[in-house]
């Protein structure tokens, strides 16, 4: 499961390069992502696909994007409550694609 931030509209340098140290290390591996920014995210979940599709690993479709504007205050962190529920599916969804593709 990655915790994604966006950064400048894309994936953040210091993560992809950690990512790309280990990369035979995902070949194979389901792979979920939550992320937040600005927009929820989203480009970087995009970005995040193409790489993973590079080193064999296999996103599933769900995600979680978060909004830095609402989710995120002085006050810490403070998800809309229907995150729970896109957590539960997201984490399905790996668990269900891992167990198929171990075979």
């Amino acid at each position: 499961m990655f915790v994604t931030p966006e950064y400048n509209h894309g994936v953040p340098g210091g993560f992809k390069n950690a990512v790309d140290s280990i990369g035979p290390e995902w070949a194979g591996k389901a792979v979920g992502c939550v992320a937040y920014g600005a927009d929820g995210g989203v480009r970087a979940v995009e970005q995040w696909r193409v790489i993973m599709a590079n080193l064999h690993a296999h996103v599933v479709r769900a995600q979680v994007s978060l909004s830095l504007f609402t989710e995120f205050g002085e006050d810490g962190f403070r998800p809309q409550e229907r995150r729970a529920e896109e957590l539960k599916s997201i984490l399905g969804q790996v668990v269900e694609l891992a167990g198929k593709l171990r075979g």
